[in-house]
């Protein structure tokens, strides 16, 4: 019977089930490679299949949602350079909006290239790379580089016929961490990376200087990790067990915050670049009772996974989706207390309320 069993299992396994009733499902270890093989037969252009195929794999992730990406083994140096806060990049934000992929933010400190550039363009390629079927992850990889260059942008914007070139000069990335003064007992905080190399910088400054006002930015997220995020809620925060991960087989409970002194005077700059990581630490940060000012989030949050592939690239996925409260985060973006009106800057206005609180 046992024997019987393997054999029937393995025939289901390998033959596809017959159609019946209109369904004409195909076992896709079969039609994959045959759809491979004749593409590379008729199509009017040759073609090389770990081009072709490179691009299936982000369509497919891109189908899944919009966490994950096949990076390429011609983007890992931009995927590196992006982790570890080395070599260039293009000075904007991205997010994914119904038309592709909409600039959310430019660097304050604008280029003349980025002086061309508006919030809300939708960018359709990157260096001659169509975004089309693109993930939002691998998007976002093709405006950093490892090498100093000039990034080409091809930018549609609502209202214009034509699209733009718009040509950016390449900007040193940023370090993870900036401190700076805005006034005498108040700084701001402008967070790149959540790493332990800023939790550091981080816990040294509150140690050096305890009775400063902080206004924490998080509109500038570009990489970080969980641990990091929940190392700097434990400086910043007092414990709270509201915050799950979830993935396939597991559930966690986080306790995020461990902070013992008194009360800090701080509040929280956000915007629709804050995502992922930055986007966890401003719900601790808003369930602590911290003021958010500026703009909505981002509402894009997942754990991920980043798997080594045998063609040298890298496969990033979503292993895992966050709950609060028991509701799943991942597209819950929050919103802020207070945003600036007229005139008034938002740092004006963060000021203004970090006194007051």
């Amino acid at each position: 019977m046992l024997f019987l069993a393997v054999v029937v299992a393995v025939r289901l396994w390998i033959i596809p089930p017959p159609a019946g009733d209109g369904d004409t499902r195909i076992d896709a270890r079969i039609l994959y490679p045959e759809v491979s093989r004749l593409i590379q037969e008729h199509y009017v252009d040759p073609v090389k299949p770990e081009e072709a195929w490179s691009a299936a794999y982000s369509s497919m992730l891109k189908r899944l949602g919009p966490f994950g990406a096949y990076i390429p083994p011609r983007l890992i140096p931009a995927a590196r350079s992006w982790r570890e806060g080395g070599g260039y990049w293009a000075g904007i934000w991205i997010r994914s909006s119904e038309r592709g992929f909409a600039i959310s933010r430019i660097l304050p400190e604008q280029t003349v290239g980025l002086r061309k550039l508006r919030v809300g363009d939708v960018l359709e390629s990157i260096n001659g790379f169509g975004l089309t079927a693109m993930t939002w992850g691998t998007a976002r990889l093709l405006l950093f580089s490892p090498g100093e260059r000039q990034f080409r942008l091809g930018v549609r914007r609502e209202g214009q016929a034509q699209s733009l070139n718009v040509v950016v000069p390449a900007l040193p990335v940023p370090e993870d961490l900036e401190l700076r003064s805005v006034s005498d007992d108040t700084l701001v905080v402008n967070i790149f990376r959540i790493t332990p190399e800023a939790v550091k910088v981080v816990a040294d400054d509150f140690k050096a200087r305890p009775r400063h006002k902080r206004i924490i930015d998080l509109r500038n997220y570009l990489h970080g990790d969980l641990s990091a995020c929940l190392s700097l809620a434990d400086l910043l925060l007092s414990p709270s067990s509201r915050l799950e991960l979830r993935t396939r087989t597991t559930t966690q409970r986080i306790r995020a915050g461990d902070l013992k002194a008194s009360p800090l005077h701080m509040v929280v700059l956000t915007g629709a670049s804050t995502i992922m990581y930055a986007e966890i630490l401003a719900r601790l940060m808003q369930a602590a009772g911290y003021p958010l000012v500026g703009g909505k989030t981002g509402g894009f949050t997942a754990h991920l996974r980043r798997i080594s592939l045998p063609d040298s690239g890298e496969l990033l996925i979503a292993d895992g989706y966050f709950f609060w409260d028991g509701e799943n985060i991942r597209h819950a973006a929050l919103t802020p207390r207070a945003r600036p009106s007229g005139d008034e800057s938002l740092l004006a206005l963060a000021g203004k309320i970090v006194k007051e609180n």
